[in-house]
């Protein structure tokens, strides 16, 4: 018989005996917490208990390592004729199931300054499947991040061996434990299965596919130890001629939504409305983009074009022989007139004020709505060097329509290969049943993280490469129970577990607030810089000039502001001497000025 030993709090070991412990059981779990059970017969319901709760204990079977974990339940129970304790011993999956898991999360360091740097924070709500870069990572990736975690806020395991490495869709989720990323990530790889190895300090957890766990091989014929029970089940229902994945996303585009579907199917030409086949469809995170268009229309500044100032100066239409010179612009860098639209900065052009000048020859005729005659349509004057001046709103920009992206959000990358690793997992025959042992003393050797097969019996089951799930042991009573099959998320009976996990499966939108630490939103868009129309017109109006002519057209009397060498004539009240006598006379006049 073995030598038992436990080791408490205060790091002192003794016998089982020693203790005064019996009934010494333990019970591994695929995905689950381990548990150890032992009693303390004949202890007090009232005394203290040997191991408080809370506190670790480590148990050995001849000096190796044989589990280790968290004292969780104490109950008693005690009648007329015997007390006694109980103890109840988690292994390091109670600290997964126990801790919610956090993510780091980038956000601005300034709220109010969209151009400060990002920092680093945890928050409870996880993308999984996605870095904190906004980057796709595998579900090995996710699963070491997650017990990475947990190790760092101080639980006792290391990690080992973490095999799958499946590309899974982005899944948010909530304040969701270790243990609770870790199954879900499993879910895609349902041939994998997970256990500790408590022959090292602090247990490690592996995590591998079948294919690589150790074959432990039972001669049924030839067994040591005593058959007490076996069932098995092939579970040909389970397998799988195909599996499809749909997946469909809806992408925005300055708000209108455009529904894509993606397939990916395995094997390649398979039938996936063909019996046995799995259809599933998963809805990926849509991108979002939002466009900050302006349609512009300029012309150019033709600074010595008739037709030009013409459009600038409508006086100019009603005059004759008109001759532009002289013409010049006080910015050239700025070539074209903004007509309609705006420009900002964000267009990469240039946009202001100019003033344009020039030269004007031209004849004022009588009556500039009649074809010209000299008779009934004479020229009454005649004007040379006028100066003309208007201002625009001159540009670098062009005639099209300037757009950029104004806010931007990327869609959900659909996974690679996913539907051939469910295939992998799911096509390949698997036996499910239950394997009874007893021997002398159970506990030799870990059936956990092993794939059993059984000579003697039928020629399949020497292949059959059946995964432990749960192994119970009784270790006075040499008993141990084995279970084995496909992995618990797929569901006892069928495969609508893996179904009903993945219409529960949320969907990301919040990329950009995990990447950039900028919640998605409506876009901001710039204001202009410069609108066409925004600038004073300074145009100068045709030079006035008040003509009166007699009926024969001969005579006639010219008031021309350009005369006025600037100054203002008014109607005024002059005295005057009219035959000797003082008198009042009106007169158009300036105020008296002293030449210069």
């Amino acid at each position: 018989m073995s030598t038992w030993t436990l080791t408490d709090a205060a790091a002192t070991e003794r016998s089982f005996a020693d203790w005064g412990l019996a009934d010494l059981r333990r019970t591994l779990r695929n995905l689950g917490a381990d548990v150890v059970t032992f009693t303390a017969p004949g202890r007090a319901v009232e005394a203290d208990p040997l191991f408080a709760h809370g506190t670790t204990v480590v148990i050995k079977r001849d000096g190796e390592r044989w589990f280790e974990g968290r004292v969780v339940r104490i109950p008693v129970a005690g009648s007329p004729e015997a007390e006694e304790q109980t103890y109840q011993v988690a292994g390091p999956w109670w600290y997964l199931d126990d801790l919610v898991y956090q993510q780091d999360w980038n956000q601005l360091s300034d709220f109010g300054n969209s151009l400060s740097p990002l920092e680093r924070v945890r928050r409870s709500r996880s993308i999984l499947g996605m870095s904190a870069d906004g980057e796709r990572i595998s579900s090995r990736l996710q699963i070491q991040d997650a017990v990475k975690y947990a190790i760092g806020q101080g639980r006792p395991l290391q990690l080992g061996t973490v095999q799958p490495t499946a590309d899974v869709p982005w899944d948010e989720y909530q304040d969701a434990t270790c243990a609770e990323v870790i199954r879900k990530m499993l879910r895609w790889t349902p041939d994998a299965v997970t256990w500790f190895d408590y022959t090292t300090s602090p247990p490690t957890l592996e995590v591998r596919h079948l294919d690589s766990l150790t074959a432990r091989t039972l001669d049924l014929a030839a067994s040591p130890a005593r058959i007490e029970d076996l069932r098995i089940v092939p579970r040909e229902d389970l397998r799988r001629s195909a599996v499809e994945l749909i997946y469909e996303r809806t992408d925005t585009v300055d708000g209108n939504d455009f529904a894509r579907v993606f397939r990916d199917i395995h094997p390649p030409g398979a039938n996936p409305q063909g019996v046995g086949a799995l259809t599933m469809t998963l809805e990926l995170g849509g991108g979002s983009k939002t466009y900050q268009r302006q349609q512009v229309k300029v012309d150019p500044i033709v600074e010595d074009g008739v037709n030009w100032w013409k459009g600038k100066l409508p006086w100019l239409r009603d005059v004759a022989n008109l001759v532009i010179s002289n013409g010049a612009v006080d910015d050239e860098d700025l070539p074209n007139e903004l007509i309609e639209g705006s420009v900002s900065s964000w267009m990469d052009e240039e946009a202001g004020p100019v003033e344009v000048t020039a030269e004007a020859s031209y004849e004022v005729l009588a009556d500039p709505g009649q074809p010209f005659d000299e008779t009934d349509n004479p020229v009454i004057d005649k004007r040379s060097r006028v100066k003309l001046s208007t201002r625009v709103r001159g540009t670098t920009a062009a005639t099209r329509l300037y757009a950029r992206l104004r806010s931007f959000t990327p869609a959900e990358v659909q996974p690679v290969g996913l539907a051939e690793d469910l295939y992998n997992a799911l096509n390949p025959l698997q036996h499910e049943g239950r394997l009874v042992l007893v021997e002398a003393e159970a506990g030799a050797f870990s059936w956990l993280g092993s794939r059993l097969q059984l000579t003697g019996g039928r020629a399949e089951w020497a292949s059959m490469r059946a995964m432990v799930q749960l192994v119970r042991e009784d270790v006075a009573a040499g008993r141990t129970e084995i279970s084995f099959g496909p992995v618990s998320p797929l569901g006892a009976d069928d495969l609508l577990e893996l179904v009903r996990a993945n219409r529960g499966r949320r969907p990301t939108f919040r990329l950009s607030e995990r990447k950039d630490g900028r919640p998605g939103g409506g876009a901001e868009t710039d204001g202009p810089d410069a609108t066409a129309g925004d600038s004073p017109d300074l145009s100068g109006g045709a030079p006035a000039q008040f003509t009166v002519l007699d009926t024969e057209g001969s005579g006639r009397v010219v008031l021309d502001s350009e005369d006025c060498d600037d100054r203002e004539l008014r109607v005024r009240e002059v005295d005057v001497c009219d035959n000797g006598e003082a008198k009042k006379m009106l007169i158009v006049a300036s105020e008296p000025y002293t030449p210069s």
